[in-house]
């Protein structure tokens, strides 16, 4: 896999959690899920990730390691023409009137990429040039790995262009 590609799975237990809505900074934008498993899995690879955060673009996770602070960003979209949609939409009286307000439960399209750049860059804590290229890289095929071991996780595609 090639430095900071996109990284789509299929994963149908990562869908809209409860509430998740009540948190999001733009309509439709989900991926909670995905933020946490990747935070709770990542701790078991050496790295420290102390929260996840939803910003504007989706959500947020912080990964440092060896003193770095790498960031990764998840993308969720809901599926709406899935049929587990489609049955939670039944349930629920129907496709929610704002994008903002689906129901728990409702299937995601998922996406993942590493957002920190493979280069060097000045710390001011060590007085010089540092490259992070090889953290970086480290970071995507640890991604890539817990997804690959998770028999419910299903590794769609790595790609350079947004894929969802």
């Amino acid at each position: 896999m090639e430095n900071n590609q996109f990284i789509e799975i299929d994963a149908p237990h990562l869908c809209v959690l409860e509430n998740e809505s009540d948190e999001l900074n733009n309509d439709g934008i989900y991926g909670k899920a995905l933020a946490e498993y990747i935070q709770g899995e990542l701790g078991g690879c050496g790295y420290a990730v102390p929260w996840v955060v939803c910003e504007d673009w989706g959500w947020y996770v912080p990964a440092k390691i060896d003193g770095f602070r790498m960031e990764i960003c998840v993308y969720g979209f809901p599926r709406a023409n899935d049929e587990a949609a489609i049955e939670i939409y039944e349930r629920h009286g129907g496709p929610p009137e704002e994008p903002n307000l689906e129901p728990p439960g409702v299937p995601l399209s998922l996406c993942v990429q590493v957002g920190t750049q493979p280069r060097k860059y000045w710390n001011w804590r060590r007085f010089r040039r540092v490259d992070r290229s090889e953290l970086v890289a480290n970071l995507n095929r640890d991604l890539l790995a817990i997804f690959k071991r998770d028999p419910t996780v299903i590794v769609v595609r790595c790609c350079d262009e947004f894929p969802i």
